[in-house]
Order: C-alpha cells, then structure tokens, then sequence
C-alpha cells in the first residue's frame, strides 16, 4: 500500500477492501489515498522507533517501505529542535559564563589584597554553534533532498499529510564527499554522541541516504508499506480499546498455559502464543483477531487460524466466570455486517464470530485518536442476517 513514482507515472496502490469502490472515480481515490497515507504516517510514529533502535544489525540495504517514515521523522525532528548543532567551545572575557578560574590564573595579571589574590578581569566559558560543522551540512543537505523528493512527487495530499516544512539550505554539496564518507562520519559522530534526539537523528539520516541512493539508482520514489495488516492490527487495537501488552493479567495466563514443555530438556519451553486484541467491558469479554483479509481470504482461513482463536479461549475463559465471551475476526470492508459463524465440535458450542466493519471509518478513527462505542462488535455479533 502506498506510492510508486517513476519520473512522470504515479501509482497509488490502496488498501484492497476498497475494491470496486474507486473504479475511475478520482475524487473517492484522493480521499482514499490521504486516509491510506495517514494511518500509515501514524502507524511509523511508533514503528520508526524499531526501526531507529535495530539499525546496525541490518543490511546495509534498507527496504524502501521505510522511506515514508524516515522523510515524516526527519521533518518532525526538524520543525520540532531545528537543525543538527554542536557547540566550539571558547573563553569570553569578562563574560556572563561560569569563571574558568584555571585559565584566568594562567592569563591575567594578580593584585594582593590583604594578602589575598584579586583579579581585575577574569575569563568565563562559552560556547557558540559551529555553522561549519559537517554533520550540520549534511543535515541540511538530506532536508534539502526529502523536501525535493516530495516536491518533485507533485502529490499535493502528501505534502499536506508530511507537512512539508520550507526549507532550502545552501549547501556545498561536493564538500560532502560520497555516500561512503558520509556514513562514516555519521558513525563517527554516534560514538561521541549520548543524547537521545542526537543519536536517533543521526540514525535516521543513516537510514534515509542509504534508502536515497538505493532508489536514486532505479529513478524512482517509494512511499509506502508491503505489511498494511500490521497497520490494520494496530488500528483496530487502538480503536476497540486493546487491553494486551507484556505487562497486562491476560499476557500472563496466555504465556502459562500456550508454552509447550520438553520433558528431559533443561529449562527448555516453546514461546508462547499471543493474541492480537484483548479487551472487556462490564460485561463481555472480548478476544479478537484482526485479519486483513478479503471475504474470500475470510472463507479459506486455515484451521490453524481458528484453532488458535479456540486456544486463546480455553487459557482465558476461567479468568472471569461473571462475563460473556466473545471471539471474533475483524476484517475491513466497505459495511459493516457479520460474515459468518466458525465452530469446531471439538471445543463444544464455543463460537467464533467473522465480522467485516468498514474499514474507512476505523481507519479514520485511528488517525482521530477515538475509540469505538463499547457495543460495537457486539451488535454486529448479534445480527440475525448472515451473508456467505
């Protein structure tokens, strides 16, 4: 999901639930594009993080994917602390720093006073930007390039989207020295460098000039994702209100129970299983699995998927014998309606219900920030018309 461009082609690639809603109709497919775009932009805001934390055990080649988040956090970073900056450190005369009292001795003449040493001027530390400072060329010199990218793209929904800042640094650009010498001085730099906004910006400019140059060899500008289920995972989690994480009960009664044991082997245990959406309300409790599937992806779901949804199920359904269960799938689609019932003989009269909502709206829900109404899904749980 996302953009393709090639000198003067663009190819806006969509979610696929919006098949057959956006045939030759370019007002539906703008508006489609920048909702894309912009759960992708707030989905990177925390992906980029990863991304930052893991470079340096990855390939010297970068998946272009990340290039939208890359071009997003260095804008961000920049609109928010300015440009790269490291400081020449100095004397001032008679300044308002701190007295540096080991260069004053050295460099001024003592008067006594009652025996005690007086000094008529004394020097303070200072310290001034240093504008020459390599990293702070180079810093100008890739906004310069994330700017023309997306300028050149001629897109004006992502230059809205990316807030594009107006920026044009003059740059001697052949000071810089090729891609080669340019990584090096920023791996230079992180092994001096112990702030967190330095470091994940140096990072980050790592990551955007070997992307850059990759894609400046084929001609072409990728802004985009090859995993939007990832994007419509956690979507859906913010939007239902997703109570799962390391820290929470649910993660610790699923990890006990869906670890396999190895008799004979010494402290050895399978990972554990773990759930996509775990949430409750007063009085139903909800295990969810959001699957970004077609309806005919829904109806070749391998018995694996399900059995899973069944075991999730069993490790929770004691935890609290007050409340209802429900087990869903959520798939996006264009309404919202339920797809079907699953069962297996096995696991009893247990259910697991297939729901399609419509994705636009959670999207749009995701990118808001809000929340879906408590009774969501269990009104759709609860439609008496099932369509195959």
């Amino acid at each position: 999901m996302g953009l393709i461009c090639v000198e003067d082609l663009i190819i806006a690639v969509l979610p696929k639930y919006l098949e057959g809603t956006t045939h030759k109709d370019n007002e539906i497919n703008k508006k489609n594009l920048t909702l894309t775009m912009k759960s992708l932009k707030k989905y990177n805001r925390v992906s980029i993080d990863e991304q930052l934390e893991t470079l340096g055990k990855q390939e010297e080649k970068y998946k272009f994917n990340n290039m939208f988040a890359i071009i997003d956090f260095l804008f961000k970073d920049y609109v928010e602390y300015n440009l790269y900056e490291n400081y020449i450190e100095k004397y001032e005369l008679n300044g308002e720093g701190e007295i540096n009292w080991e260069y004053t001795i050295e460099s001024e003449t003592a008067y006594l006073s009652n025996k005690r040493p007086i000094y008529l001027n004394c020097w303070t530390n200072d310290s001034e930007s240093n504008d020459g400072d390599f990293i702070r060329s180079l810093h100008k010199h890739i906004l310069n390039l994330c700017v023309k990218r997306i300028i050149d793209s001629e897109i004006q929904q992502i230059t809205e989207i990316l807030e594009v800042p107006e920026v044009s640094f003059t740059v001697e650009e052949e000071s810089l020295g090729e891609l080669e010498y340019q990584v090096k001085m920023i791996d230079n730099e992180l092994k001096i460098q112990y702030g967190e906004r330095k470091i994940r910006l140096l990072k980050a400019m790592k990551l955007f000039l070997n992307n850059h140059n990759y894609e400046a060899d084929e001609n072409i500008l990728l802004l985009g994702t090859t995993t939007f289920h990832t994007i419509w995972e956690k979507a859906c989690g913010d939007v239902l209100g997703n109570e799962y994480n390391d820290h929470s009960q649910h993660h610790k009664i699923i990890s006990e129970k869906t670890k396999a044991h190895w008799k004979d082997l010494k402290d050895h245990k399978s990972s554990a299983m773990r759930p996509d959406i775990v949430y409750k309300t007063k009085d139903i409790f909800y295990i969810v699995d959001a699957k970004y599937y077609t309806e005919k992806g829904i109806k070749d779901l391998g018995v694996q998927d399900i059995a899973k949804q069944y075991m999730y199920h069993q490790a929770l359904e004691n935890k609290d014998e007050k409340k209802e269960y429900r087990n869903i799938f959520i798939s996006p689609g264009n309404k919202d309606k339920r797809f079907s019932e699953i069962t297996m003989p096995l696991f009893g009269n247990k259910i697991i219900y297939s729901v399609i909502v419509k994705g636009n709206e959670l999207l749009q829900k995701y990118v808001d920030g809000k929340r879906e109404k408590e009774e969501y899904l269990l009104k759709l749980c609860n439609e008496n018309t099932i369509i195959y």
